[in-house]
């Protein structure tokens, strides 16, 4: 399983703020720098090597990357959004 150009891309990671990895394999191989999706056991999830945050596991890689690029809305003191 491999991720596809039609595939949402990914977010930069909320906790370090890195972006989609540039490594070799990407999508198949942690390139331990970056946020990738992992699938090498046809359990996919997205993880981020420079932190190592992660989801838990999904039934395919759109359901990963729809996980990882979901985000809490945010609100200020003040009541709005971020």
């Amino acid at each position: 399983m491999t991720h596809t150009q039609d595939s949402a891309p990914l977010k930069p990671c909320p906790m370090c703020g890195s972006g989609p990895a540039k490594g070799f394999g990407r999508y198949t191989n942690a390139s331990f720098s970056g946020v990738e999706v992992m699938d090498q056991t046809n359990m996919p999830y997205v993880w981020c090597g420079t932190c190592c945050l992660q989801t838990c596991t999904y039934d395919s890689i759109e359901e990963a990357i729809t996980a990882w690029n979901t985000r809490a809305t945010l609100r200020t003191d003040e009541g709005d959004e971020v």
